[in-house]
């Protein structure tokens, strides 16, 4: 449903954020609104806007999922990068 609403214009952003280092989104969570969000002319990627990768089993191996339009996606990236790395312990 969160796909749809993207995709149909009702909202800008579906921003998934891993919830910890080992965590991995399941692929069935997330291939049909893969589709749905590139065929409304939107973008899907990961944390580091790599494009979602189905072909490696039962999760995806990425950190986090991010679903825009293709005008603020890379500002979202941007914006997401600059959260984590502020948030990140340093050693």
């Amino acid at each position: 449903v969160k796909y749809c609403v993207l995709a149909s214009g009702q909202a800008d952003i579906y921003l998934r954020l891993p919830v910890s280092d080992t965590y991995r989104e399941k692929i069935w969570d997330h291939a049909a609104g893969n589709i749905l969000i590139y065929e409304s002319g939107g973008q899907v990627g990961d944390v580091t806007g790599s494009p979602l990768n189905f072909g490696n089993g039962r999760t995806l191996d990425s950190k986090g999922v991010i679903a825009a339009n293709k005008e603020i996606f890379n500002k979202v990236i941007d914006a997401v990068t600059e959260v984590r790395n502020s948030s990140t312990p340093k050693v």
